[in-house]
């Protein structure tokens, strides 16, 4: 099963998703939470050190650093995880898909959201959770194609602008609306 939290910035969706991440560990499941935003900050919330903080590689950071392009094969989910899989509370796995870097041949973020694309959509969820901790909006969740099983949680306040940032503009036929 995976688990999409998305919605307006600032409203409390990293609190929520380590905090469910870690209830789900608790009670006996396996979690890979997947920090999905381009300034992480999941792993507080998931009770890491501030020295652990600085120690967490982020996938499409080791990519640039290890001389990957766009014209390499994809690289596999599962190796990411492998290699660069922070433990974390309660045996909570966490995953950064990318911090914000300028690259001369892209944008600042393009990056850090196609590995979440692809991470999210690739990732098995076969046997565990994958909880996505989202930047403000909808859009990567809906690119990266959920399926039937998956859950997209939308965080708003009560707010026009947070429950229009949090509205999907269609819902995927057999997905609910959290």
């Amino acid at each position: 099963m995976k688990i999409a939290v998305g919605g307006k910035g600032g409203v409390g969706k990293t609190t929520i998703s380590g905090t469910l991440a870690r209830l789900l560990a608790r009670n006996g499941h396996t979690v890979i939470a997947l920090d999905c935003d381009p300034s992480p900050n999941m792993g507080i919330p998931l009770g890491l050190t501030h020295d652990q903080l600085l120690n967490v590689k982020a996938v499409f950071n080791h990519l640039v650093e290890s001389g990957h392009t766009h014209h390499d094969p994809k690289p596999d989910p599962e190796y990411m995880l492998q290699l660069l899989g922070t433990p974390s509370a309660d045996g909570v796995t966490l995953l950064e898909t990318g911090e914000v870097v300028r690259r001369d041949d892209a944008c600042m973020c393009c990056g850090s959201h196609a590995s979440t694309r692809s991470l999210f959509g690739e990732l098995a969820g076969d046997g565990r959770i994958i909880i996505g901790d989202l930047e403000a909006g909808l859009n990567d969740i809906i690119w990266a194609h959920p399926a039937s099983e998956d859950v997209l949680l939308a965080v708003a306040e009560p707010s026009v602008k947070s429950i229009d940032i949090a509205r999907l503009p269609s819902s995927p036929p057999g997905h609910a609306i959290c």
